[in-house]
């Protein structure tokens, strides 16, 4: 009886864990010069020059055309959790985590911010006054096909 117990509270204890890791929000965690986001079944990486998506087995890289690749990256928002990765027997290294990420300057007068919205990675592109809109351009490679939806 007891050990039939102990599975049944284990089985709630893990079905509670995935319910509330699918409500956590979206953060990031730096590693020297870029920024990684991880989730169920994704892993991003953001650097000064773009994006990198990993998922489902696929990557798409998402590239600032014509950007110096020269801006800096800046944590904002700092969270109060962080994530701890273990490997064997080794202690796990940790990381602090943030809930956005600012490129500054990623073209002139233009930064880009990387945030979640609930548990979706989202970006904005910010505009000083006098900025020219048009230099910005993406490209996108790894992608067989891209759309924008009806919400954008």
């Amino acid at each position: 009886m007891r050990l039939i117990f102990l599975v049944l509270f284990a089985s709630i204890a893990a079905l509670a864990a995935d319910v509330r890791l699918e409500k956590l929000p979206l953060w990031f965690e730096a590693h020297g010069g870029s920024f990684v986001s991880r989730g169920a079944d994704y892993a991003l990486s953001v650097s000064p020059d773009g994006a990198v998506l990993a998922v489902h087995g696929g990557t798409v890289r998402m590239s600032l055309v014509g950007s110096k690749g020269a801006a800096r990256m800046e944590a904002l928002e700092p969270l109060p959790g962080y994530a701890t990765y273990f490997s064997g027997n080794t202690a796990g290294e940790t990381f602090d985590t943030y809930g956005q990420v600012l490129g500054r300057s990623v073209y002139a007068r233009i930064d880009m911010l990387f945030h979640g919205n609930e548990n979706r990675l989202e970006y904005d592109f910010r505009l000083a006054p006098g900025a020219n809109a048009h230099q910005i351009a993406l490209a996108f490679d790894g992608a067989g096909r891209l759309e924008i939806d009806t919400r954008g």
